[in-house]
């Protein structure tokens, strides 16, 4: 049986090295600027850039990373 829709489980793990040198606090429009065209693994054959993922995140600030990977996990 294959899952539908199951998310990537590596997908966090290259979004860490995109974001490994990124400090807080930071705003979503700086992350995008500075990290948006990174592409991020999110499937086993498939990329999509990191801005598109950003984008989809409702907060525009994060004030530490704690904060940042807790948005993402909820969008």
């Amino acid at each position: 049986m294959i899952m539908q829709n199951m998310p990537y489980m590596l997908t966090l793990h290259y979004i860490v090295l995109a974001m490994r040198d990124i400090r807080f606090p930071i705003t979503k429009a700086e992350l995008i600027r500075r990290v948006g065209d990174r592409q991020i693994r999110t499937s086993p054959n498939g990329y999509t850039p990191f801005s598109e993922i950003l984008e989809k995140m409702p907060l525009d600030e994060f004030s530490c990373a704690a904060e940042f990977y807790c948005n993402h996990s909820a969008s």
